[in-house]
């Protein structure tokens, strides 16, 4: 969870509340007891192209003008900055 940052209990949490909006549905791992897996819904599959697109539309909304180099150096300093503030 270290990737994402968050704490398990709250990982546990946000997947309650996805199971719960009928966006994902969780299943014990049949060969690990102690392991879930987790699966997207057609619901939530309606809803991660919704914000696919959304978050298309924002990208070039919020890069336009700006050259593919451009582009490019944005997105290497933003994760330099990103890892500065993981460290």
């Amino acid at each position: 969870m270290a990737c994402l940052s968050v704490e398990p209990p709250t990982i546990t949490k946000m997947l309650a509340r996805l199971e719960k909006a009928g966006f994902v549905k969780r299943r014990r791992d049949p060969n690990k007891a102690k392991q879930w897996r987790v699966y997207m819904t057609a619901k939530g599959r309606e809803v991660e192209k919704a914000v696919n697109d959304h978050w298309t539309r924002m990208e070039a909304k919020a890069t336009q003008g700006l050259s593919p180099a451009d582009k490019r150096t944005f997105v290497e300093l933003a994760a330099r900055v990103r890892n500065n503030l993981l460290d």
